[in-house]
């Protein structure tokens, strides 16, 4: 796929790749989808719904319910992995709205 950008963009993606120190254009545009993307999944969200599972993610790990991660890389798998799953779901549920 190729984008044109306006001037004032591609100015903005260099800043970003020097600013950054991102290894090219396609990193910038890549971390930028990805921010997006998280936007687009807590707006699609009520705020009160998010703000009761972290309560309750919050109240798991002081009671000791929380997950010990270790070796390289495996926080970083886990962590992908429950990025993966998350988009997954919300794909499937704009698939098949409830309501």
């Amino acid at each position: 796929m190729r984008v044109n950008l306006s001037p004032e963009s591609v100015c903005q993606l260099r800043e970003c790749m020097r600013l950054v120190n991102y290894g090219s254009p396609e990193a910038v545009v890549e971390d930028a989808i990805g921010r997006l993307m998280e936007d687009i999944i807590i707006d699609s969200h009520d705020i009160e719904e998010l703000r009761a599972s972290l309560e309750e993610s919050k109240r798991q790990l002081e009671n000791g319910e929380g997950i010990t991660l270790h070796g390289e890389g495996e926080p970083t798998a886990f962590i992908d992995g429950v990025i993966a799953r998350d988009k997954a779901q919300l794909t499937e549920r704009e698939r098949d709205p409830k309501e």
